[in-house]
């Protein structure tokens, strides 16, 4: 196996391009550790490394910002917008508090009252839909372009 690393100071973004003869076990393995984000998440004075995959949504409240699991939440030290640009595009915004995890919705809720909620798979939790972000999350949804 051959490697090459180019530093191109033009370039926006970090890239990576994977060139096989033929895709082994051992590649796929290393292009899904390669693809697999991760971050660091404290949960009662304890250090957890947490698979972006397995979160369902990032909320912030007055104390801080805060990784929630199917089963479990998990204080972060990223702001926001920090975690708005570093996550995958099946991330998107939804408030001025909070991003969800697009694959992991199971159900948009508006009620009569116009507050719009989002219901996870196998999770009984629940985030709240501003106005603002309504329209884009649920023409991301009809799309499923994630």
């Amino acid at each position: 196996m051959k490697i090459n690393v180019i530093k191109d100071e033009t370039m926006n973004e970090d890239e990576i391009t994977v060139r096989v003869q033929k895709m082994t076990p051992e590649i796929q393995s290393w292009i899904e550790e390669l693809n697999k984000t991760t971050l660091l998440g404290y949960r009662r004075g304890k250090a957890h490394h947490l698979d972006v995959n397995d979160c369902i949504f990032f909320e912030t409240d007055d104390n801080g910002v805060y990784a929630h699991t199917h089963d479990a939440f998990y204080e972060t030290k990223y702001k926001l917008y920090e975690l708005e640009s570093m996550l995958p595009s099946t991330f998107i915004r939804i408030s001025k508090s909070g991003i969800v995890n697009m694959k992991q919705i199971s159900a948009l809720d508006q009620k009569l009252t116009s507050s719009r909620t989002v219901s996870f798979h196998n999770s009984p939790k629940i985030i709240y839909v501003s106005r603002k972000f309504y329209p884009l999350l649920k023409e991301k949804l009809a799309e499923r372009s994630f």
